[in-house]
């Protein structure tokens, strides 16, 4: 096995050993024995991920701070599109019968927020997906929150589509 990025020298937990690559945390000379692989996100990308081999200490260290970063803005984002999303559905609901908006033009209003509904949740869905993923050795519970609702909203929106059409026909 050789690591990328092989240096010369000796394993900094063995001496007699000779190191087949770097730490690709913190860039200490490894051994085999010392190597660990861990796939981590590729820089620039969402979705793949390369091989890295990091010593024990940085193993046990966790994850480095731009991945929890990471799991936690896409975290975010799908928690705001489930909240933007249920505030539109809401609105959606009781604008109308609250005469709020004109009857005349209620009906394509409510059709484009409906729409719009429907894609913040479904990108609300994606980024909770994108965050779980980031957020594997990090904990992405926030992505897991806004991935449910989501999931949830989303299903409750498919519901509503199939009663609205079955009574329109």
């Amino acid at each position: 096995m050789t690591i990328q990025g092989a240096t010369t020298s000796a394993c900094y937990a063995h001496p007699v050993s000779p190191a087949v690559g770097d730490c690709g945390r913190c860039g200490r000379p490894i051994c085999t024995t010392c190597a660990f692989e861990l796939a981590v996100p590729g820089s620039g990308t969402l979705l793949p991920t390369i091989p890295g081999f990091f010593c024990a200490d940085c193993m046990l260290a966790g994850p480095a701070p731009e991945q929890r970063r990471g799991a936690l803005l896409f975290g975010l984002l799908s928690v705001t599109c489930f909240v933007i999303a249920f505030v539109a559905m809401g609105f959606m609901m009781f604008a109308a019968p609250a005469g709020l908006i004109e009857r005349s033009s209620s009906e394509f209003l409510l059709g484009a927020i409906a729409i719009a509904t429907f894609g913040l949740t479904l990108t609300g869905v994606t980024t909770g997906l994108i965050g779980r993923e980031r957020g594997k050795h990090s904990g992405g519970t926030l992505a897991l929150i806004g991935l449910i609702a989501n999931g949830l909203f989303l299903a409750l929106l498919i519901v509503f589509a199939v009663i609205g059409s079955r009574g329109k026909g």
